[in-house]
């Protein structure tokens, strides 16, 4: 019997051939096993999608973050599905296992002797961590730039906050939401007291509110 494991996501050529522009960027990972601490090895992959390749990031057993096509260079099942074991990735079908580097370390239905696994290589990304996030370089190998000597780089962990959010926006309302700190006060106080105060006050007004007769 031929059995045909489910890919969490299909795309018409989706292991493409679009890389970075030269620079580290931050893993695109809906993954707690990639972005947590170390008590996160050997949590099942995350998956995500990057540049318009499908991907998956783990954390190994020895607490190295790996990114990987998601699909398996044996017969395409999704990686999402794999087991995160022993350093490395495991696919669920025929039990092809993969380290964060994408060096093919079992093919368990090949001869004992086999040096099959020598011969394949699978995409993989390197990875950086610092200050609780993960960053990739997706392009060639040989023009891989140094990591960026950004400041916070160097901070200690109590002046850093790490936050993930979700945004349905094109990512230039992103940046220019950034540089646009007159906003700030009103939209992003943190002060809940006066919040509060200014919820509660609101309400008022429109309880004593006449209602309009047309």
């Amino acid at each position: 019997m031929n059995h045909v494991f489910p890919s969490r996501k299909r795309t018409p050529d989706s292991r493409g051939s679009r890389h970075s522009d030269g620079k580290f960027d931050a893993a695109l990972l809906d993954s707690r096993a990639a972005v947590g601490g170390d008590s996160t090895a050997g949590l099942p992959a995350g998956a995500g999608e990057a540049l318009g390749e499908d991907l998956v990031g783990f954390r190994d057993s020895n607490g190295k973050v790996g990114l990987l096509d998601e699909h398996c260079s044996h017969r395409g099942t999704s990686l999402f599905y794999g087991r995160n074991e022993e350093c490395g990735l495991r696919c669920i079908y025929h039990g092809w296992k993969y380290d964060v580097e994408g060096n093919v370390l079992e093919t368990p239905a090949e001869p004992a002797d086999s040096d099959f696994k020598r011969k394949i290589r699978h995409t993989a990304y390197p990875c950086r961590e610092v200050a609780g996030i993960v960053f990739t370089y997706m392009g060639p190998r040989e023009k891989m730039p140094l990591f960026p000597a950004y400041e916070w780089v160097s901070l200690p962990d109590d002046r850093m906050h790490v936050v993930k959010s979700y945004l349905e926006c094109n990512y230039l309302q992103g940046i220019e939401g950034d540089f646009d700190s007159s906003h700030t006060t009103f939209l992003h106080c943190n002060n809940l007291a006066d919040l509060a105060g200014s919820i509660a006050t609101e309400r008022l007004l429109l309880r004593q509110r006449k209602p309009t007769t047309v």
